[in-house]
């Protein structure tokens, strides 16, 4: 099975390391979030290879095949790194060369994990970092999302005005702001084992932010299809 990039809606979801194996896309499908349905799933890209907990292509089918959505993020780096403009770059190229490897549709939207970063390290290293991240991303015909977690270091209108490439912004469960635009997606907590599954995750909503954007995310092409002729015939009505 192949899917194709469509536009997210409002919904839960979750984000985990877990792989997900038949059994598991199918609990997961199958669970609830406080009586919310479980509607996608963020799952990982490395920074280097994949390997081990990051997705595979045959994940995605896995994935598809059970009615969820997918979305990517990329691992984050140890607590206290430090980011650089040519970290940003190779980070970025590698992001786009293992979501292309794996067959993740282009036009879907791919986040970077800014959280950890070293104290005392200042805005404009970030901002570079994020910026060249970003770039790569997008010229690999996909587009950049913000995870902004705690030690982010950049302010909500640093966030927003200073980040050219960046189209849509994932909040942790802490009391973040972004300017402007706020979130589209918000972690709601942390290392939760959802009803019938045996696998840790981390819950989170997807809701239009302030302009009224959401991420674009990986979707089966029977079930794009059918929320286009959805959206048709409620346009005829």
């Amino acid at each position: 099975m192949r899917g194709v990039a469509a536009l997210g809606h409002a919904c839960f979801g979750v984000d985990t390391i877990a792989v997900m194996t038949a059994p598991n896309a199918k609990a997961l499908r199958a669970s609830n979030y406080q009586g919310k349905p479980i509607d996608f799933i963020v799952r990982y890209v490395s920074l280097g290879a994949e390997g081990g907990w990051d997705i595979e292509a045959a994940e995605i089918d896995t994935i598809l095949s059970e009615g969820l959505a997918l979305l990517l993020v990329q691992h984050v780096r140890e607590p206290n790194w430090v980011p650089s403009t040519a970290r940003g770059a190779s980070d970025g190229a590698q992001a786009a060369k293992n979501a292309l490897a794996i067959g993740y549709a282009t036009t879907c939207t791919i986040a970077v994990d800014v959280e950890g970063i070293a104290p005392g390290t200042p805005a404009a290293v970030v901002t570079d970092y994020i910026n060249a991240w970003s770039a790569a991303i997008v010229a690999a015909g996909y587009q950049a999302m913000v995870y902004v977690g705690y030690a982010a270091v950049l302010t909500p209108a640093q966030l927003y005005n200073d980040l050219p490439n960046v189209h849509a912004y994932w909040s942790d469960f802490g009391k973040r702001q972004v300017a402007v635009r706020g979130f589209c997606l918000k972690q709601l907590a942390e290392d939760v084992t959802l009803p019938g599954t045996n696998f840790e995750v981390d819950p989170d909503e997807m809701m239009a932010d302030a302009l009224g954007g959401f991420p674009t995310w990986m979707v089966a092409a029977a079930s794009a299809a059918n929320a286009n002729d959805a959206s048709s015939s409620n346009d005829a009505a």
